[in-house]
């Protein structure tokens, strides 16, 4: 999964993700998330749609993170060093 479909991905997770704005590349990354099975539409009525994490959305977001938690710690027994 490219970087930029995993931050999508954390946004709609619910993570903060101040540095997405909405925007033409946002559309294109939400559309390939959904048509993996990462994210799904949920109906809001008259105000559109959303997208909520699918499972497997959400186990790749735990996988993600444990990645990420790993190469930080990486990071600080290096500074030790």
């Amino acid at each position: 999964m490219h970087e930029y479909d995993e931050k999508v991905l954390r946004a709609i997770s619910g993570v903060d993700t101040p540095d997405l704005v909405w925007g033409a590349a946002m559309t294109v990354a939400v559309e390939s998330l959904h048509e993996q099975g990462y994210i799904r539409q949920v109906p809001r009525g008259d105000r559109g749609i959303a997208y909520v994490c699918t499972e497997r959305g959400r186990e790749y977001l735990q996988k993600f993170n444990a990645k990420e938690e790993a190469a930080d710690l990486r990071r600080i027994e290096r500074k030790r060093k």
